[in-house]
């Protein structure tokens, strides 16, 4: 999902759209024969798809099959531990998903995408400056656009909740340097979610705004909060 890179360190990485990368193949061997299990997984001998497919796509079993043929062949590939991570938080086992959150990082410091969903996991357990230092993290290897932004306003947010009103003020202003646009986005978003009637998505995306622009968006806060109030009362 995304351009392949073959590092001087010999592995193989992904770099999606906003430019982060993560380790998919501790060599290129590994990686090819991660491919071949994985695809071989859909398809037959004969060419033709497996009955593994479902309305949304592949189907939930022959997924989690992927998923531990990849981390069978090439275990000490970061992306494939993100992918069980990422099962794990489906399924509701939020310590399974960090336990494999936390060996994807260790294998792959530079893998944003890993630091962002830790850094997520973190702030719902409360742990907010680890949190806010996982958000950094995923902000640093990202290298531009609106995620590195919004990565950036989300490490603001889990310090400013923590109490730690410098840190958010550093990271507010790398937030607006990766993207200027960001908080009038997030606004706009926000409202339109808020008309849809989606309080908690709006609140949500108010708070990130109010990170970075306090001021701008302290008024679209208080809304999406009194209307999460309502219709708790009714």
């Amino acid at each position: 999902e995304g351009a392949l890179e073959l590092g001087e360190d010999g592995r193989v990485r992904s770099r999606g759209e906003e430019g982060a990368a993560i380790v998919v193949g501790s060599t290129l061997e590994r990686f090819l024969s991660v491919v071949m299990a994985r695809e071989g997984l859909l398809v037959d001998r004969e060419g033709e798809f497996k009955d593994v497919f479902d309305e949304e796509g592949v189907d939930e079993r022959a997924r989690d099959k992927q998923t531990r043929a990849a981390l069978k062949i090439d275990p000490d590939a970061a992306a494939w531990h993100l992918e069980a991570a990422e099962r794990a938080f489906g399924d509701g086992d939020e310590a399974a998903a960090e336990a494999a959150l936390a060996r994807a990082v260790a294998l792959d410091p530079g893998a944003g995408d890993a630091w962002a969903l830790f850094g997520a996991l973190q702030r719902r357990s409360g742990r907010l400056p680890a949190a806010a230092a996982s958000w950094a993290r995923a902000y640093a290897a990202t290298p531009a656009g609106a995620v590195r932004a919004e990565r950036a306003a989300e490490a603001g947010r889990a310090a400013k909740e923590a109490g730690d009103e410098a840190a958010r003020a550093e990271h507010a202003a790398a937030a607006s340097a990766a993207d200027p646009g960001a908080v009038a986005r997030w606004l706009e978003a926000a409202q339109a979610r808020l008309a849809e009637g989606d309080g908690d998505g709006a609140l949500n995306l108010a708070t990130l705004a109010a990170t970075v622009a306090p001021d701008e968006a302290a008024a679209l806060v208080r809304e999406a909060r009194l209307r999460g109030k309502l219709k708790t009362i009714t």
